[in-house]
Parts: structure tokens; C-alpha cells; sequence
């Protein structure tokens, strides 16, 4: 069981890693954009679909990272007086509503992402780039990451209940 958290972990710290270099991407774009528009009077038709699809990207693949680092929005003030056993009881109570949204949310994604392929949806701005990639691939395989992310969670917040400590 340690080896399955501890290669979650491993996906999940290196995702997020990984995708944090769209970040300075996106940005660039941006100034490109800017320049393009005010400085020369010349907007881009490429940029803003292409820095969506990337913010697309890094939004569908954070979330196993915020759950890895637990940098998800929490009543501090509340849960940094609590024991560990009781902040264990608290999160696996949260996990428990998390992993039943996570798992409706890629059911639907998953539909969304196989109608909007089987249209060969794309982008109405710029150039119309496709967009069914990112519904059918993108968003369901981050919300997957997520879900293993945050059941590896409830698995440790158990062991602190159950065992007094993680294993």
C-alpha cells in the first residue's frame, strides 16, 4: 500500500511540476498579444484560443497537485486547533464528498468529451482551433489524477484514525 501512495504522490508532484512551465508560456503570449494589439495595431488571431486551450491544460491538471501539497481552501483558523485524529476525521469526512463529485464529474466530462469529438468540436474564435481533444483527453485524465490523488489521501487520513499514524 505505501509503494501505490507513494507513486501517486510521484504522479502528482511531477504533473504539477510539469505543468507549471505553461504558466510563464501563457504569460508570454499575453505580452505578444498586447504588443501585437497596441503597439502595432495588429491583434493576433492565434494567441487568446491558444493561451485558453493552455489554461485548460494546467487547470485540469493542478488539481492533483493542490490535493498532493492539501493547498485546497480550508477554514485554518478552525482546523490548526484541531488534533490529528480529529483534522483526519474532518478531511475524510470533505474526501468522501470529494470522491463522489470527482467520480460524477468524469462521468459527465467523459460524455461531454465523446459528444463533443464525434462533432469535431473546435474553438469560434481566431482561427477555430479544436477543442474536443481537450474535453475528451485533457479533462477527464486530470480529473482522474485528482481522484487518485485525493483517495490516497483518505487512505492516509485512516491510517492516522485507525493506526494513530500513517504508515
Amino acid at each position: 500500500m505505501k509503494a501505490v501512495l507513494r507513486t501517486i504522490d510521484k504522479i502528482s508532484n511531477a504533473v504539477g511540476n510539469s505543468i507549471s512551465y505553461l504558466v510563464p508560456v501563457m504569460s508570454l503570449l499575453m505580452v505578444i498579444e498586447v504588443i501585437a494589439r497596441y503597439l502595432f495595431q495588429r491583434p493576433t488571431q492565434w494567441v487568446w484560443p491558444i493561451d485558453t486551450q493552455l489554461m485548460v491544460i494546467v487547470f485540469g491538471f493542478a488539481g492533483c497537485y493542490t490535493m498532493l501539497n492539501q493547498m485546497h481552501v480550508r477554514v485554518d483558523v478552525v482546523y490548526s486547533k484541531l488534533s490529528p485524529k480529529k483534522r483526519a476525521i474532518l478531511d475524510i469526512i470533505t474526501l468522501i464528498f470529494a470522491i463522489f463529485f470527482l467520480i460524477a464529474l468524469l462521468w459527465v466530462s467523459i460524455e461531454m468529451g465523446w459528444s463533443s469529438a464525434l462533432r469535431g468540436e473546435s474553438d469560434q474564435a481566431g482561427f477555430e482551433p479544436p477543442i474536443w481533444h481537450l474535453k475528451l483527453v485533457v479533462i477527464p485524465i486530470g480529473i482522474v489524477l485528482m481522484l487518485l490523488q485525493t483517495i490516497a489521501n483518505f487512505v492516509r487520513d485512516c491510517q492516522i484514525i485507525f493506526k494513530g499514524r500513517q504508515q
